[in-house]
């Protein structure tokens, strides 16, 4: 491996040169762009991460910046286009200054305008009401019928729900309100068949991330749920004619409640096994631990209750919302660092992979199908509706800023910030105050840079 290293007055130079092309190809309104087909994006943002380059110094730029944005993204809708568009601007504004400005005055003067535009932000805050809102749906949304629609969502949706947008390819589009944690995956048809009731309240639930060889690996299940007459659900990699033939014969008998239920092994099901162990707060019995199949019932967790169709299952179970919600978190920041990475069509599977597993430990969920009439109108809808609901969710608990403010006095950096603002007539609180946070911290660190090292 060759290191090569480079000079701070090249790095940023180059980078100079990167964010005035920034300028001139991606902060251009109303030009949308197509990616490999079918897969349409608006947002300046998603345009350059998409875009894949070969020029490794430029590369530290366009890290750096993205990583910016997604943070801001984040916090909430619309602010990872308007974080590029002022990191950006105010970098190729600096970079004229650099040669007659230290470092540390740079950096004094980023702290000092930090302060001065969360106290603008803040002295300029209003809650959202009836009208702001209005405001900016009509400024996300044209057509009366998709307002209207979003309207619906946002009804359905109240204010502890998690929201997810799919496109759909049927003609119109629905709201569906779930609870508890979903997953898709099937039941044997005769374990199904030899089921009284898909609904088990107070089952226990052993989780083995590994295959069910024989019988005798579960005789201790089998035993106590015939003498306790308690049910049981084993959730596995798979489980072995024998011990599958003995489970049926005795559900017919009616001597034992124990349904086994097969997961499989493939991308979808890689991880599943744990994801089910967290939300019914059991222990995953693996053989990587040393764990033994016999030993299996002192890992059993217990659940409110579950359901069982024929492709999925609903695990209910409340009590486990501390562990889910550290594992929700953990994976949000796995898909933002796959969408980093996804000019890449791996990256781009890894991300959907883990937003269905978010998607599957949301207990209190909206799940929301764009049909082809609304995708019709506008080949950017679903990207505008996830943006508008994450704007409106911020908006709510933290209120927003009308745009069209004035301020008394303005230089040329405070009229790039105002300017920025103000290519959206409202935009949220929270989002704005970590947008000039984040952006200013960005530009801290690319003029703070000394020596850049480069892998070749």
């Amino acid at each position: 491996m060759y290191v090569k290293s480079v000079s701070r007055e090249k790095f940023l130079k180059s980078s100079f040169k990167e964010a005035s092309r920034i300028n001139d190809l991606f902060l251009v309104k109303d030009n949308t762009m197509s990616i490999k087909g079918s897969h349409v994006v608006g947002s300046s943002v998603q345009k350059y991460l998409y875009e894949s380059t070969n020029r490794k110094l430029e590369e530290v730029f366009k890290n750096l910046l993205l990583e910016g944005c997604i943070r801001s993204e984040t916090i909430s809708g619309g602010c990872g286009d308007l974080t590029f568009s002022l990191a950006v601007n105010l970098f190729i504004h600096l970079s004229k200054k650099v040669k007659f400005c230290h470092p540390k005055d740079i950096n004094t003067l980023l702290e000092n305008k930090e302060k001065e535009w969360i106290k603008i932000i803040s002295d300029n805050r209003t809650l959202l009401n009836e009208v702001n809102f209005k405001k900016l749906l009509k400024s996300y949304f044209k057509d009366a019928e998709v307002r209207n629609f979003v309207k619906e969502i946002i009804k359905v949706s109240g204010c502890d729900n998690s929201i997810f947008i799919n496109k759909s390819n049927k003609l119109m589009s629905s709201i569906k309100r779930d609870s508890g944690f979903i997953f898709n995956i099937a039941i044997d048809k005769n374990i199904k068949n030899q089921i009284k009731t898909t609904k088990k309240k107070s089952p226990n639930i052993i989780v083995i991330d590994g295959i069910i060889e024989k019988t005798s690996d579960i005789h201790h299940i089998l035993e106590k749920s015939s003498e306790l007459g308690e049910s049981f659900i084993i959730f596995c990699r798979d489980i072995k004619e024998e011990a599958l033939h003995t489970i049926l014969i005795n559900l017919m008998r009616e001597t034992i409640d124990v349904i086994p239920i097969s997961v499989g092994l493939d991308e979808n099901t890689l991880n599943i096994l744990n994801d089910i162990s967290i939300c019914c707060d059991a222990e995953l019995v693996s053989s990587l631990k040393g764990d033994l199949i016999s030993s299996s019932l002192d890992k059993a967790g217990q659940i409110e209750k579950i359901e069982i169709f024929d492709k999925k299952i609903i695990v209910y179970n409340r009590f486990s919302s501390k562990s889910v919600d550290s594992q929700i978190r953990y994976l949000k920041s796995k898909s933002r660092q796959f969408l980093r990475e996804s000019s890449t069509n791996e990256s781009l599977l890894s991300k959907e992979l883990i937003d269905n597993r978010i998607k599957a430990l949301s207990s209190n969920k909206v799940e929301v199908n764009i049909g082809t009439y609304f995708q019709n109108k506008d080949n950017l809808i679903v990207e505008k509706i996830d943006s508008f609901l994450r704007l409106i969710t911020a908006s709510g608990t933290h209120g927003v800023i009308e745009t069209n403010f004035k301020l008394h006095t303005l230089d040329d950096f405070d009229q790039i910030v105002l300017n920025s603002f103000r290519e959206n007539s409202v935009i949220s609180t929270i989002g704005s105050a970590h947008t000039i946070k984040i952006t200013m911290s960005l530009l801290k660190n690319l003029f703070s840079i000394g020596t850049c090292l480069l892998n070749e």
